[in-house]
């Protein structure tokens, strides 16, 4: 339960700041705090695609850390590609194709269904059951999807070997959490490098979703 709150208190609000001065221009970060939609009473929170640190350490400060733990063998990391797939529009995508990069980050395995009475309770709304695996493919056709894999007791080690399965070279495995923000800062400058990333325009992206 320590992770999260370190993150949100040192490591994520400099992320920003980092990007831009890695030579990404105009970036925009959403934060989506996720849980467990089994067990949890706020599994989904969600702030805002913003461009500034202060505007991201709001809606981090105001994301509730509820630390509960179901003892269900998973998280919802497919509600953070539900919301991508479904509930974000980015002008990065729609007027020019061109994706935006999706990151979950934790220690276990991810829940394999969200059935459709879950959806209505957190959404408000829904008809259709999805499996993890679709859920995954809809999030793709938006944004490049990521794990970073914290290594920090037996059971995560275990579910990292599930994690590759499913993601492959698109799951990152660390030990120490405390370099999260760099990894992912990484990736997001590796891939604004790269020119054709997402999209036969080669201009600069503009959206990127971390959850």
């Amino acid at each position: 339960g320590h992770i999260p709150h370190e993150l949100i208190r040192e490591g994520l609000p400099k992320l920003m700041g980092g990007i831009i001065q890695s030579g990404v221009p105009d970036p925009a970060l959403l934060f989506l705090g996720i849980g467990d939609h089994e067990c949890d009473s706020y599994p989904l929170q969600v702030g805002q695609f913003e461009s500034g640190d202060e505007e991201l350490d709001m809606w981090l400060t105001r994301t509730y850390i509820e630390s509960g733990g179901g003892g269900n063998a998973g998280e919802s990391y497919l509600l953070a590609w539900y919301f991508a797939a479904f509930h974000t529009r980015t002008d990065a995508f729609e007027k020019r194709n061109q994706k935006g990069l999706l990151f979950t980050v934790g220690d276990e395995p991810c829940l394999k269904v969200l059935p459709a009475s879950a959806i209505r309770e957190i959404m408000g709304s829904g008809q259709q059951t999805y499996t993890h695996d679709e859920l995954l493919e809809e999030a793709k056709k938006r944004y490049e999807v990521y794990h970073i894999s914290v290594l920090h007791s037996d059971q995560a080690i275990r579910a990292d070997r599930g994690w590759k399965e499913l993601l492959g070279q698109n799951c990152i495995s660390i030990e120490d959490h405390r370099e999260i923000p760099e990894v992912i800062k990484r990736i997001i400058c590796e891939k604004y490098k790269d020119k054709t990333f997402g999209t036969s325009n080669p201009e600069g992206l503009d959206n990127i979703q971390m959850l």
